[in-house]
């Protein structure tokens, strides 16, 4: 019974794309994690992408060195870029140029005082030409 299941499937790396981007869609770590051990490449749009939908599974996605930059032309991911959440994930890993680059920042960061002087590094730039 189980064989059925994967019959129309002839190639296994395609099953495994198709389980590793559940395990992202439903935010299991533990199922991402395992795949990483193994060896699996995980800088992939759709996973990425889906990763953002969750900060803690898009934390995770930094943490293991996705490339942030190959996507941030992609409209998808600016409209995620809004989030203030994601905002603050980037920012906490050092990718606060792709923000003002693309989208801004979220007026909600102004107020924590963590992002605020970060934010206002960027206008002095912006003010003072430098």
């Amino acid at each position: 019974m189980i064989i059925k299941l994967y019959e129309n499937f002839t190639d296994i790396v395609e099953m495994k794309d198709i389980i590793f981007l559940k395990a992202v869609e439903t935010y299991n770590i533990e199922i991402i994690e395992f795949f990483i051990k193994k060896g699996y490449n995980v800088d992939d749009y759709d996973s990425f992408i889906a990763s953002c939908d969750d900060i803690d599974t898009f934390k995770f996605f930094l943490k293991k060195g996705i490339d942030v930059n190959e996507y941030k032309t992609d409209h998808k991911f600016q409209r995620k870029l809004y989030d203030a959440d994601i905002q603050r994930a980037l920012i906490d890993f050092g990718y606060e140029n792709i923000i003002e680059d693309t989208v801004g920042f979220n007026d909600r960061l102004k107020a924590d005082p963590k992002y605020a002087d970060i934010i206002q590094k960027f206008r002095d730039v912006e003010k003072y030409n430098l």
